[in-house]
C-alpha cells in the first residue's frame, strides 16, 4: 500500500500539540458555541468528503437530537408549560424554571440517552425488565448461517452460554427477546442505568423533543439501532403528571423543550488533558505523517468466548462498567489463573482487582487479560500522533473450546464478524459523544484514498484485518481440506462486504491455505500440541534443504527446541496462545525435531 508508506515515520511537524475534547475537570457544561475547528478553508468548503473533527459545544437550545451529548438541561413541558421537577422519588412536569431537575445527557448511542441527574441517579421508567437491571451490551450475540453464499446476511440468533459452554439456563434464546417491551406507567428515580432509563430522543420541532423507549428484540426485520422499534413514549398531561405511553405517540403532550442549565451532577469518566491544536492536512489529498500501528486487536474482548478479557474499551453506561476485573478473578485477583499464567506469577497470587478508578493493578504491559485500549486511551494515543491502525479482528477456535469461561461461539468467522460489529458500535459510540453521524474522530475506511482524506481532516483511519488460524472456515484434518475454491471465492466477498481489508493467510495453526511458521521455546511445544487437537497432525517442521549465505535472503521459521525455554518469562502478543493452552492442561508435548534451522514442508496449499 505505497499510498500510507510516510504513515509509518514519526510525526515529524515541529510544536504540533492536540486539542482535548473536554477540559482536564471534565465539564462541558460552560461551551457557548456548538463546534470549533482550525482546517484550513479547502476542508470546510466541502472539498473534502470527511468533516473535521468536532469539539462539542452547547448552545442555549440544541440544535438536533445529538447535540445535547455530555450537556447540562432541563426539560419544560409543551403542554403544562413547566419544568419536569423532583416529586419524592418520581418526577412531574410541575416545577419553575428555579425548581427544574437538571439533567447530564450521556449519549449511549447515536441520538440515545442516559438522563443522570443531580443526585447522581437516573431518569428511569418505573419499571425495569432487565434481569438484575443491568443492560446486556454484549451477553446476547448475533452469529451467522454458514455455507449460503453470503454469511453477512443471514443473521440468526446464537445462545448465551454459561462457564461450562451450556445454554445459560437451558433457554432457547433464538426465541427470546433482549429486552421486554412491557414498561411502567410513571418515570421514577432509580440508583443505577438499566433499559428502563435509556431514552431515544427525536426532534418535534425547533428546540423540542420526544422522549421514547425503544425496544431491542433482534428481529431481522427491525431497521437497526438507529431506527429502533419504540414501545412507549414520555406523556405529559396538562397537571404535569408523566406517564409512558404506548407506541410511538405523536403530540403536543410528547414535546418537551430543552434549555442549557447549569447544576448537573459529573458524569464519571478518564480525561485525556492534551491541550492544542488538531494536526491536519492542507488539503484532502496531501501528503500524511504521523504514526502507523499496524497491528491491533481494539475488539479482543470478544475473542477466546468473551470471557478472557477483562473490561472493554467502551460501554454504553460508561467506563463505571467498561474497566471492570474478570468475575473469575475474584476473590482478590486469585481466581485469575490464565493471568498469573501470562505474566509468569504462581497461580493463586491474586491482584488488585478494582480497575476504576484506582487502577492498582491494570493496565500494564505484561497483563494481557485486562482491557489496553479504552476509548480515551485510544483518543490520547491519536492526539499524540498516531494517524492509522489496523483493527485485525481475531479468534482462535481450539483455545475458545478449551477456555472454560465462554458467552460467544467459538467459531472464529463468527469472532470475526461479532468484532466486526462492535467495531462499527465503537465508532458509532465515539461519533455519538461527538456530536452526531459523522463527527468523531475515529473512522473505519475501506480504500487508501479514503483513509488518506479522514487522517488529513485530522481523523484516526482505522482499516479492519483478519487474524484467525481458520480463516473463511477453511481448516485441514490430516492434509484433506474442509473447503473448497468456490467456498472461498463466496466467504472471502462477504468479508469484503462487512469492510475487511486485510488478512492474515492464518494464525498459529495449519490450515487448508498454508502452514504456519511456528513458535518457538516452551510456548512452540504447547502451541504444537494444539495444532495437532486442530488439525490431527504437529508441525512439518524439517532442516530448510536451503540456506542462503546473504543473510538478508534467509527465511526461516522458528526454530524448535527440545528443551526448556531458558530466556525468560512468557509475556509476548503471541503468549497467550500458549498460556490457555497450559492453562487448559495442555503438556506442551511435541515431536523431537532435526537441527535447525527449521521450514514447515506445508507451504501454500493449490
Amino acid at each position: 500500500m505505497p499510498h500510507f508508506a510516510r504513515i509509518a515515520v514519526p510525526l515529524v511537524a515541529a510544536g504540533v500539540t492536540v486539542a482535548a475534547l473536554y477540559p482536564a475537570n471534565g465539564s462541558t457544561a460552560d461551551h457557548s458555541a456548538r463546534r470549533t475547528t482550525s482546517l484550513v478553508d479547502a476542508l470546510r468548503s466541502g472539498q473534502a468528503s470527511v468533516r473535521p473533527p468536532a469539539v462539542l459545544q452547547h448552545r442555549l437550545v440544541p440544535e438536533d437530537r445529538y447535540a445535547m451529548a455530555s450537556g447540562c438541561y432541563v426539560l419544560r413541558s409543551a403542554v403544562s408549560s413547566r419544568f419536569i421537577g423532583r416529586s419524592g422519588s418520581a418526577f412531574a412536569a410541575t416545577a419553575t424554571s428555579t425548581a427544574a431537575a437538571p439533567f447530564h445527557f450521556q449519549a449511549l448511542d447515536l441520538g440515545k440517552y442516559l438522563l443522570f441527574g443531580a443526585k447522581r441517579d437516573f431518569f428511569a421508567a418505573a419499571g425495569d425488565p432487565t434481569p438484575e437491571g443491568i443492560r446486556p451490551a454484549t451477553d446476547v450475540v448475533d452469529g451467522y448461517v454458514r455455507g449460503t453464499g453470503d454469511e453477512t446476511l443471514q443473521p440468526v440468533r446464537a445462545p448465551v452460554l454459561t462457564g461450562t459452554g451450556a445454554a445459560a439456563g437451558g433457554v432457547d434464546t433464538a426465541t427470546v427477546p433482549v429486552r421486554d417491551a412491557v414498561r411502567g406507567d410513571g418515570v421514577q428515580s432509580a440508583a443505577a442505568p438499566s433499559a428502563s432509563a435509556e431514552w431515544v430522543v427525536r426532534q418535534s420541532g425547533r428546540g423540542e423533543f420526544r422522549f421514547l423507549m425503544a425496544v431491542d428484540d433482534h428481529d431481522p426485520a427491525n431497521p437497526g439501532p438507529l431506527n429502533p422499534r419504540i414501545s412507549a413514549t414520555l406523556t405529559a398531561t396538562k397537571s404535569g403528571a408523566l406517564s409512558l405511553v404506548k407506541g410511538d405517540k405523536v403530540g403536543p403532550a410528547t414535546n418537551f423543550a430543552l434549555r442549557r442549565a447549569g447544576g448537573c451532577a459529573h458524569w464519571p469518566e478518564i480525561q485525556v488533558n492534551i491541550t492544542g491544536g488538531f494536526p491536519h492536512g492542507a488539503t484532502p489529498y496531501s501528503e500524511t505523517s504521523g504514526f502507523l500501528d499496524a497491528h491491533l486487536h481494539g475488539m479482543a474482548f470478544e475473542f477466546l468466548g468473551g470471557r478472557a478479557r477483562c473490561g472493554r474499551p467502551w460501554h454504553p453506561y460508561g467506563v463505571t462498567y467498561a474497566l471492570v476485573d474478570c468475575p473469575d478473578h475474584q476473590p482478590g485477583g486469585r481466581g485469575a489463573l490464565l493471568e498469573d499464567v501470562l505474566s509468569g506469577r504462581t497461580p493463586g497470587t491474586g491482584h488488585d482487582t478494582v480497575g476504576w478508578p484506582t487502577f492498582g493493578y491494570w493496565p500494564r504491559h505484561d497483563s494481557l487479560t485486562h482491557e489496553q485500549v479504552y476509548y480515551k486511551w485510544l483518543e490520547r494515543a491519536w492526539r499524540g500522533g498516531l494517524r492509522m491502525f489496523t483493527n485485525l479482528l481475531v479468534d482462535n477456535g481450539v483455545l475458545c473450546e478449551l477456555y472454560p469461561y465462554k458467552k460467544n461461539s467459538c467459531n472464529e468467522m463468527d469472532g470475526v464478524r461479532l468484532q466486526a460489529k462492535r467495531l462499527h458500535e465503537f465508532e458509532r459510540y465515539i461519533d455519538a459523544q461527538s456530536g452526531g453521524p459523522g463527527e468523531g474522530w475515529f473512522r473505519i475506511v475501506k480504500d487508501p484514498f479514503q483513509a488518506r482524506r479522514v487522517i488529513n481532516a485530522g481523523k484516526l483511519a482505522v482499516v479492519m484485518g483478519i487474524e484467525v488460524s481458520v480463516p473463511l472456515d477453511c481448516g485441514e484434518y490430516l492434509g484433506t481440506p474442509r473447503c473448497n475454491a468456490a467456498e472461498i471465492d463466496k466467504r472471502m466477498q462477504g468479508v469484503y462486504k462487512l469492510g475487511v481489508r486485510q488478512m492474515e493467510l492464518t494464525n498459529k495453526f495449519d490450515n487448508a491455505l498454508t502452514g504456519v511458521t511456528g513458535d518457538d521455546g516452551t510456548t512452540g511445544a504447547i502451541v504444537n500440541s494444539g495444532n495437532h487437537y486442530e488439525t490431527g497432525h504437529y508441525w512439518q517442521l524439517q532442516t530448510c534443504a536451503k540456506t542462503p549465505k546473504s543473510e538478508a535472503l534467509q527465511r526461516y521459521d522458528k526454530r524448535q527446541y527440545n528443551l526448556a525455554d531458558q530466556s525468560g518469562g512468557k509475556v509476548g502478543r503471541d503468549a497467550i496462545f500458549g498460556a490457555v493452552l497450559e492453562a487448559a492442561g495442555v503438556t506442551g508435548a511435541a515431536p523431537a525435531y532435526p537441527a535447525g534451522p527449521h521450514c514447515n514442508i506445508a507451504g501454500f496449499t493449490k
